[in-house]
């Protein structure tokens, strides 16, 4: 099926391209899946999946007082950020029971 502008495109034209689309979606969900989840994340990963700044989460990370979220700093004080797994995890589930 390849319509150009004036052509009739037929019912089972939609059907064939609504089921290659599907195949495709499926194809890309079990690539999806097969990745292996990382170790650690960057603060911008993680603001990422968070919905907040890069910024804010970085603010975390250097807040003695905070307990959950916890990050490695490499080596220097402006040195990178890496977030390991677990802890991103348990600070997602908290924010979860949060009302």
């Amino acid at each position: 099926m390849n319509p150009t502008r004036g052509t009739v495109v037929t019912l089972e034209d939609l059907l064939e391209t609504e089921e290659r689309i599907k195949k495709h979606i499926d194809l890309c969900l079990v690539k999806h899946e097969d990745k292996p989840k990382p170790l650690f994340y960057k603060p911008s990963q993680v603001a990422a999946m968070i919905g907040l700044s890069t910024h804010s989460i970085r603010r975390k990370l250097c807040d003695p007082n905070e307990t959950i979220l916890k990050g490695i700093q490499q080596s220097g004080v402006k040195g990178s950020w890496l977030i390991p797994k677990e802890s991103v995890d348990a600070w997602i589930a908290t924010m979860k029971r949060k009302p």
